[in-house]
Order: structure tokens, then C-alpha cells, then sequence
């Protein structure tokens, strides 16, 4: 069956629509382990690497030559995961299978559990099968609960870009407020707490059911 539409959503332009792109700060993180990208970059994101990279069979610069630099570094970057890139343009209803739950989704699951369970010299095992997949050196089964933590939560970043696991960890670890996760990004500076966790009940459906609570700060 046909019907996957992402990347003809947020693709780049004359591809897509460009709705949502990557953050610079979510960028960054790929380079932030050694200096270098991690495998999983060039998979997850069309970026102007230097010798350029093809956006569905044209080189980056060339498709865009003007208006995506600044002082030599490329600031603008384009979503490539979900996307049919191996063509020369992007269908409208993908025959890619949207992903559910993905067997690195398990390990990294299991490696957060054990690590707040107390158990975090056995939560470097599942971590180091996800690594080990793009051939990465393993972390330490020596490391301490807060340094293992924070290495699940990059490999979360790294292996899942636009596949919707961000939120979920953040929620998990009561990490959806404004010092600790908005800083980074200042796209986000609207961000109010207590509010922009939720959506707003629209007007309408509380006519429908006078019982129905607003939101907090709707």
C-alpha cells in the first residue's frame, strides 16, 4: 500500500513544502562525540558537506546557489529521512513503511531502564548493539548513572531524528519545561511552562461536554 507523505511535507524546497526542517542545535549534535559526523547524519539530513551532496539526484549547491550561507558555514539544513531521495523527485504518497518501533527503539529502551534502575554497568550492553550497528567504539559499562544517561539520550538523538522518540524521553524524564530543555534553541522561546505542554481545548468541544476542563493557562 502507498500513503506515506512526510517527506513531500517537510522535504526541501522545490521537493516539498519545507515545513519543519532540523535545528541547528540538533545538527550540532552530530559532530559532538569526536568532531566528525556521526554515520547517521547523511542519512537523517540533507546538509551542503563540503564536495556537496545530492538532493534527489542534483548536487546541494547547485540546486541552491544563493541565499544558504553565512561566513562559509551552511546554515540551512533539510530533512532527507522518510524521503524516496534515491529519485529525482519525490512522490506524493511514498511507498516507505512508516516506522512504529524499530529493534534499536528496544535496545535503547532496555538501556534506559536499566541505567535508572541502578544497573548501569548492564545498560551499556543494548546502548553498545545499537553503536556497534554504525560501527562506533563502545561507552563504558564504568561510566556513572548520570554520564550513562546522557550517553542513551544523545543515542536517541543520533539513531531516531524525526522518527518522534524526542518528546517521549523528555516527558519520561520530566524534562519538558524551559530550563532544561529549551535553552539549546531559541526557536523556543515562546515556551511558556505549565501552557505550551498542551494544546488548548477548542471552544467548540466545551460547548459539547460543560464538564471539559480547559488546559492550564488556555
Amino acid at each position: 500500500t502507498r500513503g506515506l507523505n512526510i517527506a513531500k511535507l517537510v522535504g526541501p524546497p522545490t521537493i516539498g513544502f519545507t515545513d519543519v526542517q532540523p535545528t541547528e542545535w540538533l545538527f550540532q549534535q552530530y559532530f559532538a562525540e569526536t568532531g566528525q559526523a556521526d554515520p547517521r547524519l547523511d542519512p537523517t539530513v540533507f546538509w551542503n558537506q563540503p564536495g556537496g551532496m545530492d538532493v534527489y539526484g542534483e548536487p546541494f549547491a547547485q540546486r541552491y546557489p544563493d541565499g544558504f550561507k553565512e561566513t562559509g558555514i551552511d546554515k540551512t539544513y533539510f530533512w532527507k529521512k522518510w524521503g524516496e531521495y534515491w529519485l529525482s523527485f519525490q512522490d506524493w504518497d511514498a511507498a516507505i513503511n512508516y516506522k512504529v518501533i524499530r529493534y534499536a527503539d528496544i535496545l535503547l529502551n532496555l538501556a534506559e531502564a536499566l541505567n535508572e534502575a541502578g544497573r548501569t554497568a548492564e545498560a551499556a550492553g543494548p546502548l553498545n548493539q545499537v553503536r556497534a550497528r554504525v560501527d562506533l567504539l563502545p561507552v563504558s559499562s564504568s561510566l556513572s548513572q548520570a554520564e550513562m544517561r546522557e550517553r542513551i539520550e544523545h543515542e536517541y538523538l543520533m539513531e531516531f531524528g524525526w522518527e518522534n522518540r524526542r518528546l517521549p524521553y523528555l516527558l519520561r524524564h520530566d524534562r519538558f519545561k524551559k530550563d532544561t530543555f529549551l535553552p539549546h534553541d531559541p526557536d523556543f522561546f515562546f515556551f511558556v511552562d505549565g501552557k505550551s505542554k498542551y494544546l488548548p481545548i477548542p471552544q467548540s468541544e466545551s460547548d459539547l461536554s460543560p464538564n471539559a476542563r480547559q488546559k492550564p493557562g488556555w
